[in-house]
């Protein structure tokens, strides 16, 4: 069962009311697990932001292990015991 470390940015930071946790995922879970497991634990607005329903993904950031993940394509990525996920939104305006 792989461990991850995931840290908050901006507004998911606000909803999960907490930097960063250390959560237990099931073998073979993916990018796509974690999100799915983090709208159980909090609330209908973090599952309409992490699952692009309201959101383009190109304002969404989820890196993994320093690695920026190219969404939707990459939400198939399985997660290792050990990877930490940073999830928050890209700066836009001008």
């Amino acid at each position: 069962m792989p461990r991850v470390i995931v840290e908050y940015l901006s507004f998911f930071r606000e909803m999960a009311s907490r930097e960063k946790e250390e959560l237990s995922l099931p073998e073979g879970a993916t990018v796509k697990t974690l999100l799915d497991e983090l709208a159980r634990r909090y609330d209908r607005s973090w599952k309409e932001l992490a699952s692009l329903n309201k959101l383009h993904e190109e304002e969404l950031l989820i890196t993994v292990n320093n690695a920026l993940l190219k969404l939707p394509a990459d939400l198939a990525l399985k997660l290792r015991d050990g990877d930490q996920v940073i999830i928050g939104l890209l700066p836009v305006g001008g």
